[in-house]
């Protein structure tokens, strides 16, 4: 039991570890991450579209050869513009949220057409919807480092939680060994 228990302990550890400096390379570097994130998906879609594309050359398909040259594109675009690609993900995210901005305002409208209660929270609800999804839409790429720094702070808080867990539980299984050693007589039955 204790070979199983030191090897998980060693293994949590490693993990940890590994969690910690991965976090903090994610909070420390926030856009170069972004950037470099984006420029493998880009060099992915590169490989695979021209294997496909060179595929489909030697077994003449032509929309095999079409689909390998859009995927290459695509690759090639998201190479040279990773900072655009990685914006658009927020930018996407902040229309929808105009979107239900509005939505709520229209609501809103609901609400106090109908005589209703409740309609100045969901009027400062619309509001702050409205000026989240702006904000996604007018400083995407801070948003995209944004969630790469809480990706990072997520990763160094499961790293530590994992050590102090090691910690306790190690602690643990110590003093139950001890605790089981300290018992570990013989007995006999006196007449």
């Amino acid at each position: 039991m204790k070979e199983f228990f030191s090897s998980i302990k060693l293994n949590v550890l490693f993990s940890a570890l590994f969690s910690i400096i991965l976090g903090i390379i994610l909070i420390m570097h926030p856009a170069e991450v972004t950037v470099l994130v984006c420029k493998m998906v880009g060099i992915i879609l590169l490989i695979m579209g021209a294997a496909i594309f060179f595929s489909s050359l030697m077994t003449g398909g032509r929309i095999s050869l079409l689909g390998g040259i859009i995927i290459f594109l695509i690759g090639l675009f998201i190479y040279l513009n990773p900072e655009t690609v990685a914006s658009m993900i927020p930018a996407f995210i902040g229309i929808i949220m105009i979107i239900h901005g509005i939505e709520d305002f229209r609501l809103f409208y609901e609400i106090i057409s109908k005589k209703g209660s409740g309609g100045a929270g969901v009027l400062i609800i619309g509001i702050i919807t409205l000026l989240l999804g702006i904000m996604c839409i007018c400083a995407a790429f801070e948003v995209v480092q944004i969630a790469v720094i809480v990706i990072g702070i997520s990763l160094v808080f499961d790293g530590l939680s994992d050590i102090l867990i090691v910690r306790r539980v190690s602690h643990a299984v110590r003093n139950f060994e001890q605790d089981l050693s300290a018992v570990d007589t013989t007995f006999e039955e006196k007449e």
